[in-house]
């Protein structure tokens, strides 16, 4: 039997070296890579030019769903291979969570795609936000599906009183700002 000296710890990272095994600059095992999901983000509005300026119905997330249960969002959804694009993706996200008809609400704007990294849940969210303008009466046809329990319209300035999904700003700012860039 071959007697070996058993190596310090600072002896078997120079050997390992040596050999090609690098130590990570944070001395930890790299993180898992993040679940990527491409999403739409839907802003329901009544029409701009009304008295009260645009308004946007923010949902009520149900304990029902997998993320973010309890906190107020839009309607959205994944893109599902099925979706021609992320624009029917999210008309049909909207007729599913509104019970909506396809004729009760026509696309006003779609903002600028953007990315957001939720560590918690290890996800990476690719948000495509979409603004629709809802036809005349279509807000009182609004039924709620199993994914919320309530929804109010408001104005853009009073999201910051909700206890809203992660930077749901940032996609209003982006549907907001493909509003402005239409007039």
């Amino acid at each position: 039997m071959v007697k070996t000296n058993p190596l310090s710890s600072s002896q078997l990272v120079r050997q390992l070296a040596k050999r090609g095994f690098h130590q990570s600059p944070s001395n930890r095992m790299p993180a898992a890579p993040l679940r990527q999901r491409a999403i739409v983000s839907s802003f329901l509005c009544t029409p701009p030019q009304s008295s009260q300026g645009v308004t946007f119905a923010l949902f009520k997330r149900s304990q029902d769903v997998s993320t973010y249960r309890g906190k107020w969002a839009v309607c959205s959804g994944s893109i599902e291979p099925t979706d021609r694009n992320a624009k029917e993706a999210a008309r049909r996200e909207v007729m599913e969570e509104t019970q909506l008809l396809a004729a009760d609400f026509s696309l006003l704007a779609e903002g600028e795609p953007y990315s957001l990294r939720d560590e918690d849940i290890k996800t990476e969210w690719m948000i495509h936000p979409f603004a629709w303008q809802l036809g005349e009466g279509a807000s009182s046809k609004i039924v709620i599906d199993h994914e919320h329990t309530e929804f109010v319209f408001i104005k853009p300035e009073e999201l910051r009183k909700f206890d809203h999904v992660e930077n749901l700003e940032l996609g209003l700012g982006k549907v907001l700002a493909a509003i402005k860039g239409q007039k």
